[in-house]
């Protein structure tokens, strides 16, 4: 785990510790969906942009994303500040990955799931292969909007109670 949006590594850590007692009582459910490229396969997390305490239910866990989906938003920032060594090279990597995912979810391609978080598999195929290794194929409905959004840092500090939101992307309150 790295720094994220300013986020502090231990502070990232916090929070996924009280999301995954969350999941323990019950109150939340494991993401099944993404919200960005509408898969319904594969592995699954619940992504934050904000941080910030307390953590609460619909902004802690905000944003249900696919593997994929998931790397690609930590991917547009690099890490620059992060525990990771930042290596420069990369970046136009990250901004070609970045795009051809836009792209692909401008056509509603979404591609062959991960089953599992594999950075390694990911990093060659996805990054510097830029999905060419990887099976795809057409959904019904996404959002590349919302990736767009997320991309220009419209999520990142909204302490604002997002149980709405939440109920209205996952269709109940937990």
């Amino acid at each position: 785990m790295n720094t994220y949006n300013s986020f502090s590594v231990s502070l990232r850590a916090k929070s996924a510790k009280w999301q995954d007692e969350m999941y323990a009582k019950g109150l939340i459910q494991k993401p099944t969906k993404c919200c960005i490229c509408g898969q319904t396969k594969g592995h699954f997390d619940a992504h934050a942009e904000d941080y910030t305490e307390p953590f609460e239910i619909g902004k802690t866990d905000r944003f249900h994303l696919c593997y994929i989906c998931h790397m690609v938003v930590h991917c547009r920032f690099g890490h620059k500040g992060g525990t990771r060594s930042y290596d420069p090279r990369l970046d136009k990597s990250r901004t070609e990955l970045w795009n051809v995912y836009l792209v692909a979810l401008d056509y509603k391609i979404c591609f062959e799931p991960f089953y599992r978080p594999n950075w390694n598999l990911f990093f060659e195929e996805c990054l510097k292969g830029l999905f060419k290794k990887r099976k795809c194929f057409k959904v019904e409905e996404n959002d590349p909007q919302l990736m767009r959004e997320i991309g220009e840092g419209r999520y990142i500090n909204q302490s604002t109670s997002s149980n709405v939101f939440h109920k209205e992307a996952t269709g109940s309150l937990f």
